[in-house]
Parts: C-alpha cells; sequence; structure tokens
C-alpha cells in the first residue's frame, strides 16, 4: 500500500448557505457511479480482497507492511445456529479482534451492523465465508478495510484504520454506504441513500479528525408535480440539511431542473 496522503481543499465558509451547499453537494457526474475506491494521483488505493472462513486469523502485514499484529473474525455459520430459524441473528461475521497500542485485546461486535449471512457460493454450493475488502478509503495512506453490511445488495460498512490506537474503527455514518464517488481534492465521500422514481436522496460525508467518515449534508429530492397533478419529471424540489454533532438542521430548499 501506498504512504502518501493529500492536501485537503478548503470549503467556503458557513455564512454563505448556498455556497457552501454547492461545495459539498453530490455531483450529478457521479450518480449512480458505485465507485471502487478513490483514484487520487500519489494515493495508493487497488482494492486488496481477501475471503474470510469461521475463524480466520489475518496477519495485517499481509496487507501492509508498517501494520503489526493481526485481526481474527469469529462468527457461526447459519446451519450450525441451534435457535428456531425465526430467532437466527442472519448476520454472518460476528465481531473481530485486535491488540490495541496498550497491548490490549479489543473486540468489534458487528451484531448491530450486519444484515446479511456469511456466505458465499462456489460451484453451486454455500461456503461460509465472507469478502473482506482492505484500501485507503479516508486519504491518509493507511489501508481501511470494508465489508457487505447489507441492507441492499450493495451496502458496505467502512473502518478506518488508526494508527494510534492500531485498532480498524467505525461509527453510524459509514455503516450502510453506497459510495458513488471520492473527491480526493476536498476529502468527501459522496453517497446515494436511494431512493424511488420520484424521491431520492443523497449524502455528502467528510473525513473527520479522528480519520473516521462523518455525514456533514443531506439531500432530498422529491419531483414536482405538474399543474394537471401528475409529475413533470423535469423539475425537482430539493432539501438541503446540515448535519453537526449528530442533529440534522434544514438550511434552505429550492426548485431546480433535473
Amino acid at each position: 500500500m501506498g504512504q502518501g496522503s493529500i492536501e485537503t481543499a478548503l470549503p467556503p465558509s458557513d455564512a454563505d448557505r448556498e455556497a457552501w451547499v454547492d461545495y459539498y453537494r453530490v455531483p450529478r457526474q457521479v450518480w449512480g457511479n458505485r465507485a471502487a475506491g478513490p483514484q487520487c494521483r500519489g494515493l495508493d488505493s487497488e482494492l486488496q480482497r481477501v475471503v474470510v472462513d469461521r475463524d480466520t486469523v489475518l496477519d495485517l502485514a499481509l496487507i501492509d507492511a508498517r501494520l503489526e499484529g493481526s485481526i481474527a473474525f469469529d462468527w457461526e455459520p447459519l446451519r450450525m445456529n441451534p435457535l428456531p430459524k425465526e430467532e437466527w441473528n442472519v448476520i454472518g461475521v460476528q465481531a473481530f479482534t485486535m491488540e490495541d497500542a496498550n497491548g490490549i485485546d479489543v473486540r468489534t461486535s458487528l451484531e448491530d451492523i450486519l444484515l446479511e449471512e456469511a456466505w458465499m457460493f462456489e460451484g453451486g454450493d454455500a461456503r461460509d465465508a465472507k469478502t473482506i475488502e482492505f484500501a485507503d478509503f479516508n486519504f491518509d495512506g493507511f489501508p481501511d478495510m470494508r465489508m457487505t453490511s447489507g441492507g441492499n445488495a450493495t451496502a458496505q460498512v467502512y473502518f478506518t484504520y488508526n494508527p494510534k490506537s492500531r485498532l480498524y474503527e467505525t461509527n453510524p455514518d459509514m455503516h450502510y454506504l453506497t459510495v458513488d464517488g471520492w473527491d480526493c481534492e476536498r476529502k468527501l465521500i459522496y453517497n446515494s441513500g436511494g431512493g424511488s422514481s420520484w424521491y431520492w436522496t443523497f449524502a455528502t460525508l467528510r473525513i473527520a479528525e479522528s480519520g473516521q467518515f462523518e455525514v456533514v449534508l443531506v439531500e432530498e429530492w422529491e419531483v414536482m408535480a405538474s399543474p394537471n397533478g401528475g409529475r413533470t419529471g423535469n423539475r425537482v424540489r430539493c432539501e438541503f440539511y446540515r448535519r453537526s454533532e449528530g442533529e440534522q438542521i434544514k438550511l434552505f430548499a429550492r426548485e431546480e431542473k433535473l
């Protein structure tokens, strides 16, 4: 993995709400791209994929020579679950354990994050395994980690590597992302929250001081009705919300041409 990092472009003052929104909002040209990872000059973001079986212990030096220790995955295949089907906790990988900078084992539970079982199909047979991906997703030069979290076919949970604690860390903003693109200059992540034929939602995340992602702007679209009561399909009402310290604050709304 590369060891570089990149400088961050500064946003306009939030006193100018429209300029601030235009800086952070998801660009239309990235909609639906489902980008594999950031492609930044001078930053190595090549994906490394590892198949995790039950009780896999992965030497982190195999991912990046600067990383120390290991990451141990712990989960039970569904077929070994003694509970009735309606009581199954269908999550696949249940946890991973790492040793932190103080030599203490830290277990990260995934029971409230992963919504899909850890099954892979090979030659028509089910295998109790899950693919884990490593790449630099937060522009700091260290390999971060992600895996499918479920909820829909493309949602993923991200864990950023903290070189001070020597742990992979996450937060709720990083649990169910369908990333359309990364902005290398601004260090932003563009996420499509989904929707319908008449309604969409988007979110822009930035890199916090901790190195984790945090939602900074939420954008909600609704196709406007025509005078005869139908949907025109060419104009939308956009509402913009700022996220700050867990609160969502409405900034303004405006009409735009689709």
